[in-house]
C-alpha cells in the first residue's frame, strides 16, 4: 500500500491501548474490558513488528518509511498505558492534546489549555492539587504531556496537537464567565452513567450522531463558525448541517456569545451568559503564543486535528455580507512562527561520559490494572547479561520524566530515592 502510493510512511492512531476500565468507545466496553490485561503488550509488539517490517522494506526500496502514533495526552489514559514501551519504535508521536475537557463530564474547561491554573474543577474535585501523591502537579494541559513523553523522546520527536474545533456545555452554573463551571447531563450516551449537558443545534454543528441517528450533544464546531457566533452571526450554510432553525429553537441564534481569554491557561471561550453555553476555542492569539512554546522547547512541530476548521473571512459568502469559513488562519500563524524559529538547539550534556558500558537488561512488569494501578507500582527487573560481577552497593541511576512529582518511594528495601529534580 505504502509502494503503491508513494507514501512515506504509516501512523497509527489506536484509541486507546490502555489498561483504565471503560476507556475508548462505551459501545466497545463489553469487549474491550474483558482484553485490556494485554493491550500494552500486544501495542508494543504491533508497532515493533511494523517497525522491523518497513525497515525490512526500506533495504529493498532504499527508501526511509516512518513510524509515528496519534498518542493520548490525558493522564488517566497514560498511566494505563505502563512506560510506554512502543515509543523506541517510532521516528516521532503526535501528541493528541486536546479533548482534556468535555461535555463527557460536568466539569466545564478548555480544551487544550497549554498550562494548568492550579483551579481546574476536575482535579478540584478529585484533590488531585492537594493529595501528596500528585506533588501538586496538574495533568490536563499540554505542557504536562509535553513533559511526559519527553522523558522517553527527544523534544523533537515529539509533535504537539492543536485543534482547530471547539468543545462545549449548556446550562453552566457557577465558575467565572462559564471557566471552572459545573454542567451535569441526563440524557447520557448509552453505557455512560453520568456526563455533562453538552451544547446542541447552533452551537453543536460538527456534532456526531448517536446509534439511533440522533444528534450526540457536546459543543462541537469548526472554529470558522465559532469565529461567526463571536460575531453573533448564525452562518449561512447551518442547513447544510442539518439545522432547522424555523422549527427548532435549540438550531437558532440567540444570546450574545463573548470571547474571554485566560493568559495563564493560554485558552480563549466563548462564554454565551443568556444561554449559559460555553464554548471552548483556539484563535490568533493562543495559536501564537503555542508556536512560541514549542520554538522555546525544540519540539518537532504541531499537529492539527481537523483541518477544514481553520478559518479566513471571506467577503463573497453570506449574499456578499461575508463571514469566516474554511481558510489558513491559524495554520499560516504557526508556518510563520516555524519559519523564523533558530535551528534546532543541540545541547551538551554536562556530566561526564562513562568510559565503558556492560549488557544489562531492564525490565518494568507487573502493573496492576485499572484504579489499582495507582500509586503506580511495577517490579522493576534487572538482568544481568554480561559476564562482569557487580559488587555490593552498586547504585543504579536512570531518568523520569519531569512530568512525574518528587514522591518515587522505596517499596522494595532497595534504598530507590530521588537524587535530583528537573520539574517545576
Amino acid at each position: 500500500f505504502l509502494r503503491k502510493y508513494n507514501f512515506d510512511g504509516v501512523d497509527i492512531d489506536y484509541e486507546y491501548p490502555t489498561t483504565m476500565k471503560d476507556a475508548g468507545n462505551p459501545l466497545d466496553w463489553t469487549i474491550a474490558n474483558a482484553r485490556r490485561a494485554g493491550l500494552v503488550r500486544s501495542y508494543s509488539a504491533l508497532l515493533k513488528t511494523l517497525r522491523e517490517k518497513l525497515d525490512a522494506a526500506a533495504t529493498v526500496d532504499n527508501r526511509y518509511y516512518q513510524v509515528t502514533i496519534a498518542a493520548p495526552a490525558s493522564a488517566h489514559l497514560l498511566r494505563g498505558m505502563e512506560n510506554m514501551a512502543a515509543l523506541q519504535f517510532l521516528d516521532f508521536a503526535n501528541i493528541m492534546s486536546y479533548d482534556l475537557h468535555g461535555a463527557w463530564n460536568e466539569f466545564v474547561g478548555p480544551n487544550a489549555a497549554l498550562f494548568d491554573d492550579g483551579r481546574d474543577a476536575e482535579l478540584v474535585r478529585w484533590n488531585v492539587y492537594n493529595t501528596a501523591q500528585y506533588g501538586g502537579i496538574g495533568y490536563l494541559n499540554t505542557d504536562w504531556a509535553f513533559h511526559y513523553y519527553r522523558g522517553a523522546l527527544q523534544a523533537g520527536r515529539i509533535n504537539m496537537g492543536i485543534p482547530y474545533y471547539t468543545r462545549g456545555w449548556r446550562n453552566v452554573t457557577g465558575g467565572t464567565n462559564g471557566l471552572w463551571g459545573k454542567s451535569v447531563g441526563s440524557n447520557c450516551p448509552t453505557g455512560v452513567t453520568g456526563c455533562g449537558n453538552g451544547a446542541v443545534g447552533i452551537d453543536n454543528i460538527w456534532h456526531d450522531l448517536d446509534e439511533q441517528g440522533k444528534e450526540l450533544s457536546g459543543g462541537g464546531n469548526p472554529l470558522w463558525h465559532a469565529k461567526n457566533l463571536e460575531r453573533n452571526h448564525a452562518g449561512s450554510y447551518i442547513a447544510s448541517y442539518g439545522l432547522t432553525p424555523n422549527t427548532d429553537a435549540d438550531d437558532r441564534l440567540s444570546g450574545s456569545y463573548v470571547r474571554y481569554y485566560d493568559a495563564t491557561l493560554v485558552a480563549p471561550w466563548l462564554w454565551n451568559a443568556q444561554k449559559g453555553v460555553f464554548l471552548s476555542t483556539e484563535d490568533e492569539t493562543s495559536a501564537q503564543k503555542k508556536a512560541q512554546w514549542i520554538i522555546d522547547h525544540g519540539i518537532g512541530g504541531a499537529m492539527i486535528w481537523e483541518l477544514a476548521g481553520d478559518y479566513d473571512w471571506n467577503a463573497t459568502r453570506n449574499n456578499g455580507q461575508g463571514e469566516y469559513f474554511i481558510g489558513s488562519t491559524l495554520t499560516r500563524a504557526f508556518n510563520t512562527a516555524f519559519k523564523t524559529a533558530s535551528l534546532y538547539g543541540n545541547k551538551r550534556s554536562t556530566q561526564a561520559t562513562t568510559i565503558g558500558a556492560i549488557d544489562l537488561k531492564f525490565e518494568l512488569l507487573d502493573y496492576k490494572l485499572g484504579d489499582a494501578n495507582y500509586p503506580i507500582n511495577p517490579n522493576l527487573k534487572i538482568t544481568n547479561n554480561s559476564n562482569f560481577t557487580l559488587p555490593g552497593g552498586t547504585e543504579f541511576q536512570f531518568d523520569i520524566p519531569t512530568s512525574t512529582p518528587n514522591t518515587m518511594a522505596d517499596q522494595s528495601g532497595f534504598g530507590l530515592k530521588v537524587t535530583s529534580s528537573g520539574h517545576s
